[in-house]
């Protein structure tokens, strides 16, 4: 009972962080290094929590589940016009809109005729395949470079603390085995760019040191 206790206030401290998690980024990219910001791993998330959103209402989720999609992807949409500044000549980043315009307009269509619940179960298995690997393009990215600066260390903390609540939740509520093995990996690929920022920020202090002496 205390293990099951533990996993339901886990549960609930990941909902806040999941609500408030993507706000820090958007401070920092007014003041960051936002044209590093790998626009595969921003049109991944996107596309994550599009999926994500229609599978919550399409399968009628907890109204918790479809606030924490709809805030997160208010937050990225934001982050779209903010990216929109920089790379509005870029042909890619024009393709990528409209094209995740045009998935989000088909997912409103089948939540409101109703798809079979087996489609909306199918979306979210694509989902969840799309978490576990949005953050590698980022990865690749900040290799041998200061990208990873791109990314709010205050985003990077509660995506890592939020991957901790999950893994609670998932092992002591007995999730499914596919949720434990998510949670794994989400705390290692948050892992992973939390320590490539650090290293950015002691090369580029190091940089500016050799500088102010020269």
């Amino acid at each position: 009972m205390l293990t099951q206790t533990i996993g339901h206030y886990t549960l609930n401290i990941s909902m806040i962080l999941y609500l408030i998690m993507y706000f820090p980024q958007l401070m920092h990219n007014k003041k960051g290094r936002l044209v590093d910001l790998s626009l595969h791993f921003h049109n991944l998330l996107i596309f994550y929590y599009i999926t994500d959103l229609i599978y919550g209402f399409g399968l009628l989720m907890p109204w918790q589940y479809r606030l924490v999609s709809t805030v997160g992807l208010c937050c990225l949409i934001i982050q779209h016009l903010q990216l929109r500044r920089i790379h509005r000549n870029n042909r890619y980043f024009i393709y990528s809109t409209y094209s995740l315009c045009l998935f989000g307009i088909l997912g409103f269509f089948s939540v409101i005729h109703q798809f079979p619940r087996n489609f909306f179960i199918d979306l979210g298995y694509v989902s969840q395949a799309v978490a576990l690997f949005y953050r590698f393009p980022q990865i690749y990215k900040n290799i041998g470079s200061i990208a990873a600066l791109s990314l709010s260390m205050g985003y990077l903390s509660l995506t890592f603390f939020c991957a901790m609540c999950d893994n609670i939740s998932a092992w002591f509520l007995h999730w499914p085995t596919p949720s434990k093995l998510g949670a794994i990996i989400g705390i290692l690929l948050s892992g992973i760019l939390i320590v490539q920022w650090f290293l950015s920020k002691r090369s580029t202090t190091q940089i500016v040191a050799a500088t102010t002496i020269l």
